[in-house]
């Protein structure tokens, strides 16, 4: 043994230990391979955990041998002995890959362990809040009514039994309780409602309103309450276009004027911050889609959000086809949204898959992860005004109801036979459908929207109508970061 400074032995350094580890990654891991004149790259995403990472060609080949089977030290000899990439033929590049896959979140210790760091593209959760519609009385008669509202129904629940139900929601947990119609405005006692939700509550509300002739007395109430319920309400207001004649072709002779009387109110009293104008995107008006913002700035309002209309209410037999804007226009419009940038106003479109023109939005550009289709089956549910349970807003159909809040419980209808068997119809669906069997992004997907693919084509076993709108968004996230990368080389 050698001696060291003032005759101190050296010790010797001990042989490096072998790893135990048995590195995992998720077998169905989508990776784009880009050859570019910047460069060569392999884009690799996760769809289960929605982890991404852009490396060197040849980190597929790595991750394809981390199966949970072999240890660290195999999955090196095994690259090193059967690659055609003299890269790869080194063993301190192969680890030197296996490192930077573990860094990027690719790698897991087991199994087990990816499984409990993501989610099915269908899930059932704790519900966020609740679609309550208090009646089905509206002073309008909207073609594109997903619920054809008009008269009051004769058996609408009662104040006692809304109460009743709102109680279910566990008090003080800030859940989102969605007041609607109908037009909830022309129910007595509706903004009574609204500061029980609020104050007595503890949650946020949004009041649904086509915003024809609002009451000022209304909008002073929905003051009062915010001031004594932490500002909780707001204000969600339909337009069909930026016209008078193009909005007015859906709601009604003289509807647009009245409109913007009540946005003008709301900005005289200080509710403008407080207002969502929420619209309809088709083929008919989306050329107004800059001045529609226009409004929104001209109020300004807090939000502006874009949807699609549903084939389903007064609208059964206008199939989305029929009214939907070109690819083009759509991306083009998503596009806009993207980049549009003023910190008073928010642009949502989700018919887009949430596109947000800020940067916490859940399909922005920027975003870390992945964009992927989650639909929370339960997650914000719809009672009927005479009671019915729906899981979701999108079900209008008395088939799928899963039963009445005067007969069980919220809890008990998630809990019974018939919401799990919509769960197991839900998650079959990409089995089943031809295109999404063979479509690399049906992890991220699972088929799309099973609420828009009923009301579009009347079955569930059908690609959704947003598909290939849904594709784009995940091939432009992907170049945005590919172009990012290569450059910087």
């Amino acid at each position: 043994m050698s001696s060291g400074i003032a005759g101190q032995p050296i010790p010797l350094t001990p042989a490096p230990k072998v790893s135990a580890w048995r590195p995992y990654s998720n077998p169905k891991n989508i990776v784009r391979l880009e050859s570019r004149p910047e460069g060569r790259a392999a884009f690799i995403i996760d769809p289960w955990t929605q982890r991404w990472a852009i490396l060197g060609a040849g980190s597929e080949m790595v991750l394809a041998m981390a199966d949970g089977t072999r240890t660290r030290e195999e999955i090196v000899e095994k690259v090193v002995a059967t690659a055609a990439n003299d890269h790869l033929r080194s063993p301190r590049t192969v680890n030197a890959l296996l490192d930077e896959l573990r860094a990027a979140g690719l790698l897991f210790v087991s199994k087990t362990q990816h499984q409990s760091l993501g989610l099915p593209p269908v899930v059932a959760t704790e519900p966020l809040g609740l679609h309550l519609e208090i009646t089905n009385a509206c002073n309008l008669s909207c073609a594109h009514c997903y619920v054809s509202s008009g008269e009051k129904l004769p058996d609408e629940l009662t104040d006692a039994e809304l109460r009743a139900v709102v109680d279910q929601l566990p008090p003080f947990s800030d859940k989102l309780v969605a007041i609607t119609g109908g037009e909830a405005a022309v129910r007595r006692n509706a903004l009574d409602l609204v500061e029980y939700c609020s104050v007595e509550r503890g949650h946020k509300v949004d009041l649904y309103t086509n915003a024809y002739k609002f009451p000022r007395k209304f909008a002073e109430r929905v003051l009062e309450i915010n001031a004594i319920g932490a500002g909780r309400v707001n204000l969600q207001v339909s337009l069909e276009g930026a016209t008078a004649a193009t909005n007015d072709a859906v709601r009604g002779k003289g509807v647009f004027d009245q409109v913007l009387r009540s946005l003008a109110m709301f900005q005289e009293l200080g509710l403008n911050r407080s207002t969502q104008l929420f619209i309809c995107i088709t083929k008919n008006n989306i050329h107004e889609l800059d001045a529609m913002i226009e409004i929104a700035e001209r109020f300004d309002l807090a939000k502006l959000a874009f949807s699609q209309w549903e084939a389903q209410g007064n609208a059964a037999d206008t199939p989305w086809e029929s009214i939907a804007p070109s690819l083009e226009e759509w991306t083009g419009a998503g596009e806009k949204i993207l980049a549009y940038e003023n910190p008073r106003l928010q642009l949502l479109g989700n018919f887009f898959g949430d596109l947000n023109n800020t940067k916490g939005g859940r399909y922005t550009l920027e975003r870390s992860l992945f964009p992927k289709h989650l639909f929370g089956y339960n997650v914000f549910p719809r009672v009927s005004p005479d009671g019915w349970i729906f899981a979701s807003q999108l079900w209008v159909d008395q088939e799928w109801a899963l039963g009445n809040v005067r007969d069980m419980t919220l809890e008990e209808a998630f809990a019974g036979e018939k919401f799990q068997e919509h769960l197991r119809l839900f998650r079959r669906r990409a089995e089943v459908v031809e295109e999404c069997r063979s479509c690399q992004w049906v992890d991220l997907c699972g088929g799309g929207h099973p609420g828009h693919t009923l009301s579009e084509y009347g079955q569930l076993d059908h690609k959704d109508a947003f598909c290939d709108t849904r594709k784009f968004w995940f091939e432009r996230y992907v170049d945005r970061h590919l172009e990012g990368a290569l450059s910087r080389g």
